[in-house]
């Protein structure tokens, strides 16, 4: 081939890449077509302690160890240490760092845990007007909205009559029935809640409400 065609074939790739829009952060580092991200480097699964009986009926210590940076997600990461509620030895986790979380600060996590900055408490135990993050959708699934970097959900109403509450998340409104399982982590007030709920059957679905 002529070396002149060499060169005009290189031209027009490098124009049409020109021409093509750059990709921004977000795109880079999910699972998209242009770029496939490399995972191999990250800490972990951001997310609560699994439920056990501590947390159900009283509250668990921690201790922050220290806070880290995730390649892949733009909020830091604090790595908690507790010890084993059945076995004498250490249990990890990797939480979502609550604005204020320092290394060193002890954090609780139950229904009894107090209202503090990086606690994580039951919904029902949050006063409304709390700002939280890292919401459970369901019991026990730990955690799974409000968790980017800088984002955060607002406690707007309990309502004990029919077992509800209602977040503010960004644009939209949220709906949890019950109110009192979800845990969440808090942020000006942040924390993580569970509770334990009597099951009513209706039809084919399930409705938790709160016990008595």
């Amino acid at each position: 081939m002529n070396p002149n065609a060499h060169h005009h074939l290189f031209a027009a790739a490098a124009a049409a890449a020109a021409e093509m829009g750059r990709v921004i952060r977000a795109q880079r580092k999910g699972a998209g077509s242009v770029f496939r991200s490399h995972t191999h480097h990250r800490k972990g699964p951001a997310r609560f302690r699994s439920l056990d009986f501590g947390e159900r009926n009283g509250y668990l210590k921690g201790v922050v160890t220290e806070i880290i940076h995730d390649p892949g997600r733009g909020a830091p990461l604090a790595r908690v240490t507790f010890r084993h509620p059945f076995r004498y030895q250490l249990q990890k986790e990797l939480f979502i760092a609550a604005e204020g979380i320092y290394t060193g600060q002890f954090v609780y996590c139950g229904r009894k845990a107090s209202l503090m900055v990086g606690n994580v408490l039951p919904l029902r135990s949050i006063p409304e007007g709390a700002v939280v993050c890292n919401v459970e959708h369901h019991v026990g699934d730990r955690g799974v909205l409000a968790r980017a970097s800088g984002d955060y959900a607002i406690v707007i109403s309990h309502n004990p009559d029919n077992g509800t509450s209602r977040l503010a998340i960004l644009n939209r409104i949220a709906h949890y029935e019950p109110y009192v399982l979800v845990r969440s982590l808090i942020i000006t007030w942040t924390v993580r809640y569970r509770v334990v709920p009597s099951i009513v059957v209706v039809s084919s679905s399930v409705r938790l409400k709160i016990d008595r």
